[in-house]
């Protein structure tokens, strides 16, 4: 399935193939795209957002869009100083690993945590 999110005011764009590979070029509100994902129905797209600088922390740097550009939620961390590193899909729900040694369990519709593991 093919599936496109374009964001004109937000400066980006993600794309999966018929093949399922994905690819993304710009920003988000103004931040570097670390990794895209596609849900696999194609209404959703997860965004792993970098930082903007040594200066500015990555807190909030997980979030889930709609195909109309929407945010529907933002992953939130125990530890505010803590920030997500990397996203995938599991069949339990978005599966993410923080810069702290812990793999997230997320709802895909909601964001919230539903299972934490330390795996470092």
């Amino acid at each position: 399935m093919e599936a496109t999110f374009e964001c004109r005011d937000r400066v980006f764009l993600v794309e999966r193939s018929s093949a399922g590979a994905v690819s993304w070029t710009g920003t988000f509100d103004g931040r570097p795209i670390e990794q895209a994902v596609i849900t696999p129905d194609g209404r959703s797209c997860i965004l792993l957002l970098g930082s903007l600088g040594e200066s500015v922390p990555l807190r909030d740097n997980l979030l889930c869009i709609d195909r109309a550009c929407e945010v529907r939620w933002v992953a939130r961390l125990r530890d505010g100083l803590d920030s997500f590193v990397h996203v995938s899909l599991g069949s339990t729900g978005v599966l993410a690993n923080t810069w702290s040694g812990y793999r997230v369990t997320l709802a895909t519709d909601t964001g919230s945590e539903m299972d934490r593991e330390f795996v470092k």
